[in-house]
């Protein structure tokens, strides 16, 4: 009996180390033979910020806070200094729907959300009111930063969101074999792409 007991436990260990390796050799951080491939000073692979490619040890000291697979965006938001004006570009040029409007004290509005894609949890545009003018702005001028915010089309939406834009009066000042780049009211540089698929 004793015997028999040892197998089974012995058997269940090999599974246990099967299992294991094939799961490090799927996350592409595990050698041929299912042990984690270090770097030459022998050091454990990391991120390009230094972070462990497998997770974050807890701040004290305890398990390993495992790494999410993704971080889907949840929104992005604009400083506006004609709030009102950016939302009609955004709400009746670019066809976003408001979601949700936090007032201000003293009337107006704080902050407009709007959609940018479909279901509970797409992520949203968020514009703010700002309380300074915007600054002129080259299309490429260099600066660090964020450049601009793109929203996706479908390759076969091109032709007519290009003459939607020219309707409205809003010039194309740059074009891409996926891509339609402008500016919204303030200046922000905005695109419109179908990447990878061609039109």
């Amino acid at each position: 009996i004793r015997i028999r007991i040892r197998t089974r436990i012995r058997i269940r260990i090999r599974i246990r180390i099967r299992i294991c390796t094939r799961i490090r050799n799927r996350s592409g951080n595990a050698t041929a033979s299912g042990r984690p491939q270090r770097s030459e000073d022998g050091r454990k692979p990391s991120t390009p910020y230094g972070l462990p490619a497998r997770g974050l040890a807890a701040p004290d000291g305890g398990a390993t806070i495992p790494a999410p697979l993704t971080l889907p965006l949840h929104h992005v938001a604009i400083q506006c200094a004609d709030l009102e004006r950016c939302e009609r570009f955004y709400r009746d040029v670019l066809g976003l729907p408001v979601l949700r409007r936090w007032p201000r004290e003293g009337g107006g509005d704080r902050s407009v959300w709007l959609a940018s894609g479909e279901g509970a949890e797409a992520g949203f545009l968020a514009l703010e009111r700002a309380g300074e003018a915007p600054e002129e702005r080259a299309w490429r001028d260099g600066k660090p930063g964020l450049h601009l915010l793109a929203l996706r089309i479908a390759p076969s939406e091109r032709a007519s969101w290009e003459d939607r834009l020219s309707r409205a009066g809003v010039p194309v000042v740059h074009r891409t074999r996926w891509s339609l780049y402008f500016h919204d009211p303030e200046g922000n540089r905005i695109g419109l792409s179908h990447h990878p698929h061609d039109p």
